[in-house]
C-alpha cells in the first residue's frame, strides 16, 4: 500500500515488491488467484508507461517486466 501511494508504477522497487509479493501469496499462501491478479496487474500498469521512460530506467522494468510476463 505504502509503495502504491509513494512510488510510481515504473518505479523497479514498487515493480520488485509487486513481483516478491505475488510469489509470497502463490507459494506461502497458496493463493494462487491473489498473486497472479497482483502480477497481472502490476505487469499491465507498467507496460502502459515504459514507453515514457529513460532507456536505463526502463531497462531495469523492462527486467522486472519481463518476469511479470513468465509468471502470468
Amino acid at each position: 500500500e505504502i509503495a502504491e501511494k509513494n512510488l510510481s508504477i515504473s518505479n523497479v522497487t514498487r515493480l520488485g515488491l509487486a513481483l516478491n509479493f505475488s510469489v509470497f501469496l502463490y507459494e506461502t499462501r497458496n493463493s494462487k488467484e491473489d498473486a497472479c491478479m497482483i502480477a497481472k496487474n502490476a505487469f499491465e500498469e507498467s507496460v502502459k508507461v515504459l514507453e515514457d521512460l529513460e532507456k536505463n530506467k526502463a531497462k531495469e522494468a523492462i527486467l522486472i517486466i519481463q518476469i511479470f510476463s513468465i509468471i502470468s
